[in-house]
């Protein structure tokens, strides 16, 4: 997911969301924003909001460590930059350490 986010805390999130592999993308330093990304779980459509045209919107929570793992590791299989893929390699084996720790299990 991609938005323009108040910058007001130096790139941190002011509402604790879109953390999980958060990059700043773009910074505007006429209106204080900054374009951010991250990786997010889509759990329904929002049918109480109607945008214009044919923008729809989503209800979204941060991605768990095994959904990010999953999002990058397809990342990575695509990838054609050796060294990129190498560091989404090295980034879905510690969110797949992550999951493991948070189920109690140490990683495999």
């Amino acid at each position: 997911m991609w938005r323009w986010e108040d910058d007001f805390l130096g790139g941190e999130s002011l509402d604790g969301g879109l953390k999980v592999d958060r990059q700043i993308l773009a910074k505007d330093p006429i209106t204080r924003q900054v374009f951010v990304s991250g990786i997010v779980t889509i759990l329904r459509r929002d049918h109480e909001r109607r945008g214009n045209g044919g923008v729809s919107w989503y209800a979204v929570r941060d991605a768990e460590p095994h959904e990010a793992a999953r999002v990058l590791c397809a990342e990575a299989t695509w990838e054609e930059d050796p060294e990129r893929r190498r560091a989404l390699a090295k980034l879905v084996r510690q969110k797949v350490a992550e999951a493991w720790a948070a189920r109690g299990r140490p990683a495999s």
